[in-house]
């Protein structure tokens, strides 16, 4: 009973958070990973909350409620240590390109319908006797297991800016799941990619850009000074116009008269999965004729990544990026995708898979985007047409 009762505040507060599970991994693309050091030796490591724990073993039954089961598909290389993840987490993770890669994914039992457990899910959690739960570090979600003597609750935590610690957080499911080395491989990779793509970069200028969100139709400008696409922006050597500026007491604006007082050369969108039309929306929307971006048609729709598999991501956004600032960099984005799904997951990437991921018809109406098209299904007359 006392165990139910612990629930029940679960079920009130995910109750509260469940209307924001189609926007939740778009959200987690605002806030770039946060780098907190934490202690792992061996079999003895401290989770993000502070607790300390030894495994005697990797753990190899796991349940992953937060929103890092990229990572950690990542660093297993499949789904044998994965028990069960919510529902909302595995659809998400089913329809992104990583699905493709781990099909076995649909056979993963649900665990739970959203990324913190339900007071109607903790008993069904219970029964599938996990060796481990990775939870969300506060304490109304890990007291309910650590009531009910589960083994081990591994606690993944916001930072002190409200992002989770990507980088973090690899090291030590690498540790649970006894990858220390993927995990150090996989940093590695990360790091050595990115700068190569920085040094190929030609002499930089001074773009003016923004990143923005759509909405139902409506375009959001995202100015907060954590954004994710900061740091790749101040690398490209290019200008957010609208980093760190608010709009009375809040980091973002909708109004089409704030949009029009930046006017930035280039538009970086997130779009709702769902909305294959976003662009064309922007595009035909009378308010926005005036700017800059949309006669110059260079608004983009950012790539389908999962946002929270950042070694594996990360690069390849930035080699996006690149590629659409600095025309003359040579074409090498479906390459990085070819090498790095091979290299990483020993999987082959096809062609129609790159073009859904970068969304590759619906901004082939902006300028530029025909460089993607080269070597995929889509002729490029078509894509010069389009």
């Amino acid at each position: 009973m006392k165990r139910l009762l612990a629930a029940a505040t679960i079920g009130k507060v995910a109750t509260a958070l469940f209307a924001l599970v189609g926007i939740f991994s778009a959200v987690l693309a605002l806030f770039p990973p946060e780098v907190m050091q934490t202690p792992v030796n061996g079999p003895n490591l401290v989770d993000m909350a502070g607790d300390r724990m030894h495994l005697s073993a990797p753990a190899h039954r796991v349940i992953v409620f937060p929103y890092v089961l990229p990572e950690f598909l990542t660093l297993a290389q499949g789904t044998s240590s994965l028990l069960g993840a919510p529902r909302s987490n595995l659809n998400d993770v089913r329809s992104k390109l990583i699905g493709h890669v781990f099909p076995e994914l649909a056979r993963t039992k649900e665990a739970g319908s959203f990324y913190v457990p339900m007071s109607s899910d903790m008993e069904e959690v219970l029964q599938m006797n996990p060796d481990c739960v990775v939870s969300w570090g506060s304490e109304e979600f890990v007291d309910p297991f650590k009531s009910a003597h589960m083994p081990c609750v591994f606690s993944i935590r916001y930072g002190t800016n409200n992002q989770i610690q990507l980088p973090e957080a690899l090291r030590l499911l690498g540790a649970l799941l006894g990858k220390q080395e993927r995990a150090a491989a996989l940093e590695a990779y990360y790091a050595r990619e990115r700068q190569q793509i920085v040094d190929e970069l030609p002499l930089q200028r001074e773009a003016h850009v923004i990143a923005a969100s759509s909405y139902q139709g409506e375009l959001n400008i995202l100015s907060h000074p954590q954004l994710w696409l900061n740091r790749d922006f101040k690398e490209l050597g290019v200008i957010n116009v609208v980093n760190g500026r608010k709009w009375g007491w809040r980091y973002f604006a909708s109004d089409p008269e704030s949009i029009l007082l930046v006017n930035p050369e280039t538009i970086f969108v997130m779009c709702q999965a769902h909305d294959s039309e976003c662009l064309k929306t922007i595009y035909s929307d009378y308010a926005h004729a005036p700017l800059k971006a949309v006669q110059m048609r260079r608004v983009y729709r950012i790539p389908e990544h999962t946002f929270t598999n950042y070694a594996v991501e990360e690069p390849l956004l930035l080699c996006w990026l690149a590629e659409l600032l600095y025309p003359d960099m040579p074409r090498g984005l479906r390459a990085l995708y070819g090498r790095t799904y091979q290299k990483i997951y020993g999987y082959r990437v096809s062609d129609e898979e790159i073009d859904k991921v970068i969304a590759l018809k619906e901004n082939l109406q902006s300028a530029g985007y025909a460089r993607f098209a080269e070597t995929s299904g889509v002729a490029p007359r078509e894509a010069a047409d389009h």
